[in-house]
């Protein structure tokens, strides 16, 4: 197993190191130096505002996400929401995943089946906002092929997942039932693990016998696209100082873009890989190499810098917390 997650490591240290071999190749020095002097410190610190607005959405979203089930605080939250993604960019392998999992089970008391689908229903939120903003790119936008192609599948992906977790809540009789046969294959204890595992992810982020799943699906949609929104209007900053025409159309590309391109394994940060794709999302809006890995790199200090400042600072401060359960 450690053999596995060692060679699985390096592979998004080697796909990094790739993009960053192809940019140093084809970058232009000197007139990379000169794309940076269109950026202001106004700019700067107007698009990082609006960025850190952005990661009070996404931590209500959480929030709301912990309260279908237990309820606590949303200074809680908004630790945990800021530790996990903290340790997702600074570490391999969704570090900060694995983190919220097992802060949900110490302190919220929830089974690794429902910490797992919390974490899943937040991804399904994202894909599928991003899905909306991505009928725009396609509709005004001529990419690749295959950058199309490979969009289309991870919002395909996110509509699938949507319906399994609908689908398994309104079989989670049967789901537990087979789930504690295929299980005793094994053993009792595994055949107990693997229902109360199954279990979780059928219940999905309501307890079980509860109802309300599409009204909570609404309600966590509407916080999503409003915290992409102010994700968006701070690429739409950074972008507007190099475009006096098709900014907006330019920053739902690169948000969409990069987000769902950062699915591809990568170093810690997503160096290299990150600002391969603002390059790509770019080149249909006639912007020459330099000046879109210029931009590439602020949009990079305006995402991650913050994130970092208030996971570490989040981090330090943290203290075990007392969760009510409510079920």
């Amino acid at each position: 197993m450690s053999a596995n997650i060692f060679k699985g490591r390096w592979v998004g240290y080697l796909f990094s190191a790739g993009c960053i071999c192809i940019l140093a190749w084809n970058t232009d020095w000197g007139a990379l130096v000169d794309g940076f002097r269109n950026i202001s410190a106004v700019m700067f610190l107007v698009a990082t505002c609006l960025v850190m607005t952005s990661y009070f959405g996404f931590s209500y979203r959480w929030w709301e996400l912990l309260n279908s089930r237990s309820s606590t605080s949303l200074v809680c939250s908004l630790r945990s929401y800021l530790i996990g993604h903290f340790l997702n960019n600074l570490l391999m392998l969704r570090a900060g995943d694995i983190y919220r999992v097992n802060w949900l089970r110490k302190q919220s008391g929830w089974n690794a089946g429902s910490a797992m689908s919390a974490l899943l229903t937040e991804r399904i939120t994202d894909i599928l906002s991003l899905g909306g903003f991505s009928i725009f790119v396609f509709a005004n936008v001529n990419l690749p092929r295959e950058v199309s192609l490979a969009m289309a599948l991870l919002i395909l992906a996110g509509l699938v997942l949507l319906l399994a977790n609908i689908f398994l809540r309104r079989i989670q009789r049967t789901t537990r039932r087979l789930a504690l046969r295929v299980g005793f294959l094994l053993s009792r204890r595994a055949g107990h693990s693997v229902w109360r595992f199954v279990n979780g992810m059928a219940s999905g982020v309501l307890p079980p016998g509860t109802t309300g799943m599409t009204g909570l699906y609404v309600k966590l949609l509407s916080v999503s696209v409003l915290a992409w929104l102010f994700n968006l209007a701070a690429i739409f900053t950074v972008l507007s100082v190099f475009l006096n025409e098709n900014a907006v159309g330019a920053a739902i590309t690169v948000m969409v873009i990069t987000n769902f391109g950062l699915a591809l394994p990568t170093s810690p940060g997503g160096v290299g890989v990150y600002h391969s794709l603002v390059v790509v999302a770019l080149l249909p809006f006639e912007i020459n190499f330099d000046s879109a890995l210029a931009i590439a790199f602020v949009l990079h200090a305006v995402n991650y810098v913050p994130m970092l400042v208030a996971g570490t600072v989040a981090f330090l401060r943290n203290r075990p917390e007392a969760v009510q359960r409510t079920i």
